[in-house]
């Protein structure tokens, strides 16, 4: 059973996400949204990123790998999933993600990285976290801290508290954030 403070991670095969179609999609949507500062890193609140040019294999790769955990998800009766409140996430060098949490009505959060350089910033979980503060002035020895990659899948609860620590790198990470409920 996935505990709050806990991940799964499942890496993707390049198939799913390198296809031009897609690629093409993710710039377009990218060089035409304003960026909405937040916590001092980047959220695009765009269009639906599941209706995305070229996006449909991954989408129901992402399906299909929640469905494969769902019995670790508690929800071992889950015929399908919904994803919902999708956005895509673009970090900076300098940006990070302040500690928070996600809906309380969903099952969890899936988190595809599209493009993750390998000195990229950690997602970080964090237990008995402050909420809207910079992981850098949590408690240390409550972080867990992981490196994604290109093509990696994390799920957690949507309970668990979370943040990205300080961007460092040159090259920006594109991530597609989704909250996701099982439906029996």
């Amino acid at each position: 059973m996935l505990k709050d403070n806990e991940i799964l991670k499942i890496s993707c095969t390049e198939d799913y996400y390198t296809q031009p179609e897609l690629a093409k999609s993710v710039e377009e949507l990218l060089r035409g949204v304003h960026e909405v500062p937040y916590n001092e890193n980047y959220f695009f609140y765009t269009k639906n990123i599941i209706e995305l040019n070229g996006i449909s294999p991954l989408i129901e790769w992402i399906k299909e790998c929640l469905l494969s955990v769902k019995d670790q998800l508690n929800c071992p009766d889950a015929q399908d999933v919904n994803l919902h409140s999708p956005w895509t996430t673009k970090l900076y060098k300098g940006s990070r993600v302040f500690c928070h949490h996600h809906h309380a009505s969903g099952n969890g959060v899936a988190i595809f990285y599209y493009s993750a350089p390998a000195s990229g910033s950690n997602l970080v979980l964090v237990n008995n976290g402050i909420i809207n503060k910079p992981i850098s002035e949590q408690l240390q020895e409550n972080c867990q801290f992981f490196k994604p990659m290109t093509g990696d899948l994390i799920v957690h609860t949507n309970s668990s508290l979370h943040g990205v620590d300080e961007y460092t790198n040159s090259a920006e990470t594109i991530a597609f954030v989704f909250d996701f409920t099982y439906i029996a």
